[in-house]
């Protein structure tokens, strides 16, 4: 009977039901397509984050001064986090400890740097590689010293123009500088240069070009690791270009956002902005200023290509921009041609985007470091001294679902053997494996110069101590001269092979735990951490939002934001049930006045009313409720389009996909109801307040 008068009220009010209704409706519509959003970006950043680099659970030194993050303190700094003294005798002891370990990875980060040299560096490395492969066309290597002869013919006036002008070289050098240019311009120089060509090679590398002012500098923030095992660890690291790094060899695998963004030609950087802009945001050069910055730096740089175009290089491309210019590049010379072409606008960028990459792109370095290249890398320790490590590019990789986000190109990854070298560590094997090469390197130092003899020990330790432990801060050289030494040391590779075994057994700055279930993480994190201690392991261990630093921290505050601004749509509605019931309440005081004077007891009449609310709030949460699953079902396969880079790391791929927990509705189909009653609970009240007499004289 209670219900059926409950329903009869509502349905003799309908206009005002519907309005009421519709508050409870929308703010459950709301509950869930929020819910999901929060529970869909949560899991989404914990995939991108636990299933690439940072796994279930991090565990680092407990005497850490700073608080651990990978990705450092809002990317201000390298965390100081002291290290793992053994990573071996750890892991054999956790994993012992607790089955529901799968696998355990160390792991490192610091900062390196890298010269990538000027054109010169880049003409004399291809030109010494054609001297070791016999199938190099001749007359290829005639067009290349040719190039290298061009070039060193314009590296005196500008070394004239840029550091003698600007007070950058003493007398002293300077005089010796301009004897080294006046030899390596004299004809006799070239002559028989294919004979004995190392000298001269050498020559021209130590000499001549640390005089060309232009120089590429890169900072490299790599991980130190065992490679293959972290692949088989984080399943989202796939290879683009070459390959792993072979178990048991040294080298690194270059990020391919970081191949495609820093070690690419800025030129071609620049385009492929431009082409991604048109493509993806479909910006114009018309609305854009974005755009035409890039067109306009482009043509600014200019000078740069034609420095990289061989004489042939040079001929042919003049003969290509003449037939895609046409009329408008007659009477102009290469310089004018290249500029003309690179002003670009909506209507030519299609067609000079693809002729750059078909007819410029070959001619000149695209990237200044490739896949099996030899390159030093140098890191400063916190005691001021270098450490440099020659790598080998083994290959890129990219981590799947999220390979164009920016903060998916932080890490490169490099072999741990290697990452202690670089950061100051030394292994009982490896002083041994170090005083061995010392001793053969030593035994050429009769036939070195000073400034070889410096570069030379970069490479050992004959005037340091590692510092075991601390931060590299990365730190560009006052001059190019401070790195410039003998080449052929360089390219001389730590090539003995290195066990798994020898790469876990030493010290680390941290290491990912990667679980059989990651629901396991909350109950393992103390308890590793209580084992831990009572063994005296000298390790913590933190989840992975924690251990994420400011991007764990992303979904807590987005969680935070949804649930305050879903909360404010909940009390508005309840203040709206509130008033709503208030008035229909009020409007009704002559028929509750005469039924309590036929004896309806107070109890009754409250029950009614929140009869009346429970009987509204379940029917329209309800349909809210509905209508918010079938938007989570649509959301969830076609997905919501990330706005920018940033957010596909965030999304773990270009669209977030969402998905809804079985016990939500349900969670909010009950809050909602309980907030409807609680809102009637003051308009029963009133109804209950007035006399069945004054009630009935009512008008």
């Amino acid at each position: 009977m209670l219900l059926k008068l409950a329903l009869r009220n509502l349905l003799a009010r309908r206009l005002r039901a519907l309005v009421v209704g519709s508050v409870v409706a929308f703010g459950s519509f709301l509950a869930v397509l929020g819910g999901s959003f929060v529970t869909s970006l949560t899991a989404s950043l914990r995939s991108s984050l636990t299933r690439s680099i940072v796994g279930d659970i991090q565990v680092y030194s407990d005497q850490a001064k700073d608080a651990f993050s990978l990705f450092g303190s809002g990317f201000s700094g390298m965390p100081d986090i002291g290290h793992i003294a053994n990573f071996l005798e750890l892991k054999k002891s956790l994993m012992a400890r607790f089955p529901e370990i799968r696998a355990m990875v160390p792991q490192g980060v610091n900062v390196a740097m890298y010269s990538a040299g000027n054109i010169l560096d880049v003409k004399l490395a291809e030109l010494r590689k054609s001297f070791a492969d016999p199938s190099y066309p001749a007359g290829k290597r005639r067009d290349l010293e040719a190039h290298l002869r061009a070039i060193v013919a314009a590296t005196g006036q500008n070394y004239r123009d840029n550091l003698v002008a600007n007070g950058l070289v003493g007398p002293k050098d300077e005089k010796k500088d301009e004897a080294n240019l006046a030899r390596a311009r004299n004809p006799a120089f070239w002559a028989g240069f294919d004979g004995n060509p190392d000298p001269k090679l050498e020559f021209l590398e130590n000499n001549i070009a640390p005089l060309i002012f232009e120089d590429h500098w890169l900072n490299l923030m790599y991980m130190g690791t065992i490679p293959h095992q972290m692949q088989e660890a984080f399943p989202q690291i796939q290879i683009v270009r070459g390959r792993m790094i072979p178990q048991g060899s040294r080298g690194i695998l270059i990020n391919e956002y970081v191949y495609q963004n820093a070690i690419k030609d800025q030129v071609a950087v620049r385009l492929d902005q431009m082409r991604d802009a048109i493509r993806d945001d479909h910006q114009t050069f018309a609305s854009s200023e974005a755009l035409r910055q890039k067109a306009s730096a482009n043509v600014s740089q200019v000078g740069d290509i034609l420095t990289e175009l061989s004489p042939s290089g040079a001929s042919g491309l003049e003969a290509d921009l003449n037939g895609l210019l046409g009329p408008a590049g007659e009477g102009r010379d290469l310089r004018s041609r290249l500029k003309l072409f690179f002003d670009m606008d909506d209507g030519n960028f299609q067609q000079r985007y693809g002729f750059f990459y078909r007819c410029v792109a070959p001619r000149i370095v695209l990237y200044r470091l490739k896949v099996g290249d030899v390159f030093p890398l140098t890191s400063y320790a916190q005691s001021g001294f270098s450490k440099s490590v020659n790598m080998k590019i083994w290959g890129t990789f990219r981590f799947s679902n999220f390979e164009h986000s920016p903060l998916a190109g932080v890490f490169n990854l490099m072999d741990m053997a290697s990452f202690r070298d670089l950061y100051g560590f030394i292994t009982p094997r490896r002083r041994a494996e170090q005083a061995a090469l010392e001793a053969q390197m030593l035994k050429e130092d009769s036939s070195l110069d000073e400034s070889q003899k410096d570069f030379a020990e970069l490479f050992t330790h004959k005037k340091r101590e590692a510092s075991p432990a601390g931060s590299v801060p990365a730190r560009v050289p006052e001059s190019r001269r401070e790195l410039a030494g003998d080449k052929a040391r360089q390219r001389a590779v730590y090539s003995q092979a290195v066990s798994d075994e020898a790469m876990e057994d030493g010290p680390c700055l941290n290491a990912a735990i990667v679980l059989k279930s990651p629901d396991q993480a909350g109950r393992l994190i103390p308890a590793i951490n209580a084992y831990s201690k009572s063994r005296g392991l000298g390790v913590r261990a933190v989840g992975w939002e924690q251990a994420s630093g400011v991007l764990g921290q992303i979904a807590g505050v987005v969680k935070w934001l949804l649930t305050g601004f879903i909360a404010i749509i909940f009390l508005v509605g309840a203040f709206i049930i509130q008033n709503a019931m208030f008035m229909a309440t009020m409007e009704r005081t002559v028929e509750i006045g005469t039924m309590r004077a036929i004896g309806a007891k107070r109890d009754f009449i409250q029950k009614l009313i929140f009869a009346e609310t429970a009987a509204l709030s379940i029917v329209f949460s309800a349909l809210g409720v509905a209508l918010g699953l079938a938007a989570v079902l649509w959301l969830g396969r076609v997905g919501i389009p990330a706005p920018n880079l940033q957010m596909s790391f965030l999304f773990s791929g270009s669209r977030l996909y969402l998905r809804v927990g079985p016990a939500m509705p349900l969670v909010v189909l009950a809050l909602t109801v309980l907030l409807s009653l609680g809102a009637s609970l003051y308009p029963a009240w009133r109804a209950n307040q007035v006399a069945p007499i004054r009630a009935m004289q009512h008008e």
